[in-house]
């Protein structure tokens, strides 16, 4: 079994979502899982959400712990997003 660590060795991850924004704000479920993997990763690969159509939305909060995703994939495309890096 790989540890916590093992993830400072991905080429890519892909990450649930509930709604991601066009700046690449993704939203979760509140347990910050996530944001606090990609934000604690010594060099972070793209992060990409996958989301259904209709969750691509024009805004979303944001919070200073929140990490943005690099992209989104839904069932009709795949959009590369330009989020401000952590």
């Amino acid at each position: 079994m790989l540890g916590p660590i093992a993830v400072n060795d991905v080429d890519l991850m892909i990450v649930p979502a509930a709604a991601v924004d066009r700046t690449g704000m993704r939203m979760g479920w509140g347990r910050g899982y996530f944001d606090k993997t990609i934000g604690s990763m010594e060099k972070c690969p793209p992060v990409y959400a996958v989301i259904y159509d209709s969750e691509v939305l024009d805004e979303l909060p944001r919070e200073v712990h929140d990490q943005p995703v690099n992209g989104v994939v839904t069932p009709s495309q795949t959009l590369t997003l330009s989020p401000r890096r952590r």
